[in-house]
């Protein structure tokens, strides 16, 4: 097995190039009028049910003329490492674990396990540089293998109908030949040997995706972590007389909806047998705004964020400039350019 090479990298950056990396200022490269058409049509049925006047009305509310979603949807070229994505280099060093055995997690928590498990070791190390030593001093040394044995399952989810879909290829090429019995060994074999690095290559855009997943675990379990450290006296106090839960012992993302770059409530078990549901997010800046609108409407203003404000289903994007129009309605799901999807060889977006 070897490990993806830069231009494999910058190939794998172009094909696979987010809305994101496109509004960063990812250089456009010269495109197929056909191909535009065809995904400005994918996006129209995506966004507006196939409505010509619909989706104007959409581009009108991101601010974007006919041009400009036409720009959106160009291929995109990356010619040096320096001008690649943060998530291309991230990649790289998922590819690299691949290569030298820097597994983590539990290759039998999905099928073909052992392709997401250099992405495991990649969001451990990655957790283990951010922690600090007092946080590193709340856990117990197993509590984040929970954390990378998800995110093995959740990789296998994500890229489990790219597997089957090969899988089908290679069966019907060998039914053909009259080989069908030996064709699930063959598959798995070819993939033990070629591994993620050439999976990632093939499907760019499941490259980005595991990239991006290794990203935001290692983010939230950092972020998680950080704020637990500043609220467990005040959790002592709340849930548990002033006792002390002991170590924490396991962490568990995924107890809700995946939501501001895979931040979900997690489930946190201690040493000495508390178990406690917890989101670590702040919730000052809401309980501030709450009170100031209760205080406008008792005096009785009336503000935009009051009921019946706002047409159904129209995302209000007023005070921001295009840019951050469109990350703001991309994260909300509604931005939908869709090119492809990480189950097409070469695709190069996914779908919101």
């Amino acid at each position: 097995m070897s490990g993806i090479g830069e231009q494999q990298l910058l190939r794998a950056a172009a094909r696979a190039a987010s809305l994101d990396d496109r509004l960063d200022g990812a250089a456009g490269a010269d495109t197929d009028p056909g191909v535009i058409t065809g995904r400005l049509s994918q996006w129209r049925d995506n966004a507006a049910g196939g409505d010509a006047a619909r989706f104007r009305d959409y581009l009108a509310d991101l601010r974007l003329a006919q041009g400009d979603a036409e720009r959106l949807v160009r291929d995109v070229v990356v010619p040096r490492a320096e001008q690649a994505p943060a998530w291309s280099h991230t990649l790289a060093a998922i590819t690299a674990r691949a290569v030298t055995d820097g597994d983590a997690g539990d290759p039998a928590a999905a099928a073909f396990g052992h392709l997401w498990t250099p992405a495991g070791g990649a969001a451990r190390a990655a957790i283990e540089a951010a922690l600090t030593a007092q946080q590193r001093g709340l856990m117990d040394a197993g509590a984040i293998d929970h954390l990378v044995t998800d995110l093995v399952a959740g990789l296998g989810e994500l890229g489990g109908a790219v597997l089957y879909q090969d899988f089908s290829r290679l069966r019907r090429r060998l039914r053909e030949q009259g080989w069908v019995a030996a064709s699930y060994q063959q598959f798995v074999d070819g993939e033990r040997q070629a591994g993620l690095p050439a999976l990632a290559i093939r499907y760019p855009v499941l490259g980005r995706l595991v990239a991006q997943r290794v990203t935001e675990l290692a983010d939230a379990a950092v972020t998680l972590l950080a704020r637990l450290l500043a609220d467990l006296p005040a959790l002592r106090s709340a849930f548990w007389a002033g006792a002390d839960p002991g170590l924490l012992m396991s962490v568990r993302l995924g107890w809700s909806d995946r939501h501001q770059h895979g931040q979900t409530v997690a489930r946190l078990d201690f040493e000495r047998g508390q178990v406690l549901a917890y989101k670590p997010r702040p919730v000052s800046a809401e309980r501030a705004l709450s009170g100031l609108l209760a205080a406008l409407a008792a005096s009785g203003v009336q503000t935009p964020l009051g009921p019946g404000r706002g047409r159904p289903g129209r995302l209000r994007l007023g005070g921001l400039d295009r840019a951050a129009a469109l990350r703001r309605a991309s994260r909300a799901g509604r931005l939908l350019p869709t090119v492809g999807n990480a189950a097409q060889p070469g695709g190069n977006a996914e779908r919101h």
